[in-house]
């Protein structure tokens, strides 16, 4: 027995050296990449809503339609799809003759019968969509062939309707392709205009980024925020850590993520590599040697990309243009001319419909928030129309209306043959502080926020024959292309601070489109929440203006008084957030850990001294300043008159903690939120809003030197009346002095 025992021993030592010679023939060497996993499986369901019908879409007459558009990423193909629609209908239609057509780029997929047994339940149908039909862009179409008797019928009658839910959603099943790793290809896959979802983007650093790296995904950030555009953009931040997704890398040689082994570069370079285990994602790469190559590469990509091809670009640099005018953001309406509607939409047959009750014509124009608009009755728009004459004039109208706000409305006449034309003023959204002062403690407008213009036709129709044949579908109306709307003559001159200008149009930053007067100031040392605060930020500001941002300026908050004469955005956590608190005496409040540091809030004030002007203690929420510990999460915008140069506005962002801090980017993103972000300060906590006025307002701008005593005068209507009065009587007094002084003379002689 204990001869066997290293005889065992022996065999055990001779087998593990067979396995290791085997591993070692056919393992795989450690240089090598893995073999790729699977494509990736997605599944999507878009609601009606989210596809743009904000309230459920009404079918009526015999063949009433509404259409919804949606779309598939570039590099994702449809495996499977379905449509679950959920339905109400007449229950006086015809169930032999009645019917709802689904159709897909116009191909016909399903055919619904509409049962009059059912048609007080309302209807739940599952229909499967072929996934050959489905393209890049897509439109689904729901068509009603609607009839309530088999006689003569009105074909506009009211039983003719069908109603489908907002809540009825199209479910996608996509497969993840293999893109070419082609620049040709950007902004494609990273950003990808078929996809009508927010755009959710990582960024990608070294473990230590310098703020020269920053500043460079900065540039690139407000580029894909214009990019994307009413979806709105967000963009996380990763220290040397790799996304299972699309992502942009950003670094110089020095800031190299170490998960990811790159070569150090040569120059300033943009790439686009694959992900070693599954080669469907896609890395960005925009390096350089230091910081002025990485700049020089992150304005490549920005300004050139049109250009760009293959796997690889090594810049050598970069044409600019000359920095921009104030005020001449694409997205914001001229001021130095009249704008045509042609302008304003992206294809013209946007201001063409057709039928007895078409669509809605609508017409997106975002202002400038800080318009002065005080001394006039509204903005002035050319409007021109054309029509087919109507057979019922008394019932056939056009109505204009604003953000649902109706204006006015026009009668079509039965003799218009060249196209109407009509002059009329446009009701302004007011700068509130041009009311009243006790209406604009908390600005009840989203002032320079995407303004719609809406026109509605509708047609009358003969009824005076049961059976007459009724041409309802050869009703034609459009919105001339060369009708204008102008907005020349309005100087800018506002109230600050005012935080619904920032949230709705990124002012005071946005001033100028390629934010050539911001500076960013971040921790000395920031996180990874500091950064993708900037950068959600940032990608606000381009979706305002259209353009990105490629001059401004970014600091530590220790460097804050190298800004100069800038506009600053102030991400407040760590040693930012000690920096807000040594401006204790601008600020509104303070947050600073479990700390709050609160000043008086003021409400309005009812008494008499208001009427006057005069400076009296206006009722407050708190008496006297107010400070308290709790450990529940805070955040806060804050808006404030900059401590380093008069007129000049800051812009913080400051909570309890940095998971608190992106709250505040999850209120400025969601537009129900956003329209409460107002006054000077705006506290998010458990997902809502509550805004405030705690400061003095400063003015920023300009005005001739009359309108401006003119305009703050007016702000006091009972002191403007008795200074009148009273020059009145030293007018009266004057001239009952020089009278007497004229007929004494006269009596003398």
């Amino acid at each position: 027995m204990n001869k066997s025992k290293p005889t065992s021993l022996f065999n055990q030592i001779v087998l593990l050296s067979f396995f290791l010679a085997i591993y070692s023939e056919f393992a795989i060497p450690a240089n090598k990449q893995e073999a790729p996993s699977p494509p990736l499986l997605r599944q999507e369901s878009l609601s009606f809503k989210q596809m743009g019908a904000y309230s459920p879409l009404k079918l009526r007459g015999v063949d009433g339609s509404q259409s919804l558009p949606f779309s598939v990423r570039l590099d994702e193909t449809v495996t499977h799809a379905r449509l679950k629609l959920g339905f109400n209908y007449s229950p006086a239609l015809l169930q032999e003759l009645s019917h709802l057509k689904v159709l897909v780029n116009e191909e016909v997929i399903a055919v619904l019968p509409l049962p009059k047994d059912k048609a007080s339940s309302g209807e739940m149908r599952v229909v499967d969509i072929d996934p050959r039909l489905i393209t890049d862009f897509n439109r689904i179409r729901l068509q009603l062939i609607g009839h309530y008797t088999l006689e003569c019928e009105d074909p506009l009658h009211s039983s003719l309707w069908a109603s489908i839910s907002n809540q009825s959603q199209i479910e996608l099943t996509t497969r993840m392709l293999t893109l070419p790793t082609d620049l040709a290809l950007l902004p494609a896959p990273f950003f990808d205009r078929r996809d009508s979802r927010r755009l959710e983007l990582p960024f990608v650093f070294g473990a230590h980024p310098s703020m020269e790296s920053l500043r460079a995904s900065g540039i690139i950030a407000s580029w894909l925020g214009a990019q994307a555009s009413y979806r709105g953009a967000r963009f996380s931040a990763n220290f040397d850590r790799l996304p299972q997704q699309h992502a942009i890398i950003v670094a110089t040689n020095d800031e190299l993520p170490e998960s990811l082994r790159l070569e150090k570069v040569q120059g300033p370079t943009l790439a686009v590599i694959s992900r070693s285990d599954n080669p469907a994602i896609k890395y960005l790469l925009v390096l350089g040697r230091d910081s002025n190559e990485l700049k020089l590469a992150a304005d490549a990509l920005v300004l050139g990309q049109a250009t760009l091809s293959g796997q690889t670009a090594t810049i050598h640099s970069v044409k600019y243009d000359e920095r921009r005018a104030p005020y001449d953001a694409p997205n914001w309406l001229p001021t130095s001319r009249a704008v045509r509607f042609a302008e304003l939409v992206s294809n013209q047959n946007e201001l063409q419909v057709n039928g007895h009750l078409p669509d809605t014509i609508k017409v997106n124009a975002r202002l400038a928030p800080d318009l002065f608009t005080w001394p006039t009755r509204g903005v002035p728009i050319n409007l021109r129309y054309r029509y087919t004459p109507p057979l019922v004039v008394d019932e056939s109208t056009l109505s204009i209306s604003i953000n649902n706000q109706f204006i006015q409305a026009f009668r079509l006449t039965g003799n218009q043959q060249t196209g109407e034309k009509n002059r009329f003023s446009l009701p302004l959204i007011h700068d509130s502080m041009a009311i009243s002062a006790d209406e604009v403690r908390i600005p009840a407008f989203q002032v320079g926020s995407n303004n719609q213009l809406q026109f509605q036709f509708a047609f009358g129709y003969a009824k005076d024959g049961k059976c007459r044949a009724d041409t309802l579908d050869l009703t034609r109306a459009a919105i001339d292309p060369d009708s204008s709307i102008d907005l020349t003559g309005f100087p800018h001159y506002t109230a600050m601070p005012n935080l619904a200008y920032f949230a709705n149009s990124g002012y005071p930053f946005t001033k100028y489109a390629d934010l050539a007067e911001t500076v960013a100031i971040l921790p000395d040392s920031p996180a990874e929440q500091d950064v993708e605060a900037l950068l959600s930020t940032l990608g606000h500001l381009g979706r305002s203006t259209g353009l990105p941002g490629i001059r401004f300026r970014i600091n530590k908050a220790s460097e804050i008084n190298e800004s100069g004469d800038a506009d600053l955005l102030v991400i407040g956590s760590g040693s930012a957030n000690k920096l807000l608190s040594g401006w204790s005496q601008a600020l509104p409040n303070i947050i600073d850990g479990s700390k709050r540091l609160f000043k008086p809030m003021i409400q309005n004030d009812l008494g008499l001294a208001n009427w006057f002007g005069i400076d009296k203690p206006d009722l407050k929420l708190f008496v006297g300043n107010g400070s308290l510990n709790t450990d529940g999460s805070l955040a806060a915008w804050l808006g404030f008159q900059s401590p380093l140069k008069s007129g000049r506005s800051v812009i913080a962002l400051t909570a309890s903690n940095n998971d608190a801090l992106l709250s505040g980017i999850d209120a400025l993103q969601d537009g129900e939120q956003t329209s409460k972000i107002q006054g000077d300060v705006a506290f998010i906590r458990n997902n809502s809003v509550e805004s405030f006025r705690t400061s003095e307002l400063y003015y920023v701008g300009s005005l001739p030197w009359w309108m401006v005593i003119w305009y703050h005068l007016s702000r006091y209507p009972i002191l403007l009346s008795i200074m009148g009065l009273i020059a009145g009587l030293i007018l009266a007094a004057w001239l009952f002095s020089t009278l007497q002084s004229i007929a004494a003379k006269r009596l003398g002689k």
